[in-house]
């Protein structure tokens, strides 16, 4: 910067030197945590929403949008109201989560939508988001589709009862045991057994060794070691 005299003659030159080294690396890591955020954002698997206290949508990210179009067949728009797309019934309940997350809580919900006759199982969580000050100013809502996990449920769920009923209504009597020879689980063939032979109710955390006849306990003993050590 030039420094003049009275009579406007340049006298003198004013140099200033500002080291920016720690600037430009605060401002090449924020880039770079932004790029990392951003990559996992575009290719999580999971939707994410964002959405201000209007209800209006201000970012969704790839799998937001392929859910909408899943579920609902049309493409949701930045700025547009969610309440104007998602179905009426599930309007309200929306509303009430979106209105807790909006005070500073933490909501999960799930729900099943029939998509052209199969099922389609989600889960839904609301969570705010705050600025720098720490004002609340939306909503992130992450959709993630649980379809296998619920239908994966339902078959175990089914299996088991499947497998209870052979359980109970085989002629053959099955106790399962501890290795204190506590009883765990007995069907009903089992119990009948202990009825008729030692005129007792056979009850869970009874002894095994209570319910065999003298002669052959020491060998149902020996039995039961050999089990619990993998033999057969």
């Amino acid at each position: 910067i030039p420094i003049f005299d009275a009579k406007q003659k340049v006298i003198s030159v004013l140099y200033s030197y500002l080291n920016i080294s720690e600037k430009k690396e605060a401002e090449s890591a924020l880039k770079e945590s932004e790029t990392n955020l951003r990559a996992v954002f575009n290719s999580s698997r999971d939707g994410y929403f964002l959405i201000d206290p209007d209800f209006r949508v201000l970012s969704a990210n790839p799998a937001a949008r392929e859910t909408f179009k899943y579920l609902y067949n049309q493409k949701i728009n930045l700025g547009e109201n969610i309440l104007d797309l998602i179905d009426k019934d599930a309007r309200l309940r929306f509303v009430r989560n979106m209105k807790i997350a909006l005070k500073g809580g933490f909501v999960t919900s799930g729900g099943q939508k029939d998509i052209k006759g199969k099922p389609f199982y989600y889960e839904l969580k609301y969570n705010s988001v705050k600025d720098e000050a720490g004002k609340i100013y939306g909503v992130t809502l992450v959709a993630s589709n649980v379809t296998e996990n619920r239908l994966a449920e339902k078959a175990l769920i089914s299996s088991e009862t499947n497998l209870r009923s052979i359980f109970n209504n085989t002629s053959h009597t099955f106790y399962l045991v501890d290795k204190s020879f506590k009883v765990v689980a007995f069907n009903k063939a089992a119990s009948r057994m202990i009825k008729m032979q030692f005129n007792r109710e056979l009850k869970k955390g009874d002894d095994i060794t209570d319910c065999i006849h003298e002669k052959n306990r020491l060998s149902c003993i020996e039995e039961v070691k050999k089990a619990f050590n993998g033999k057969t």
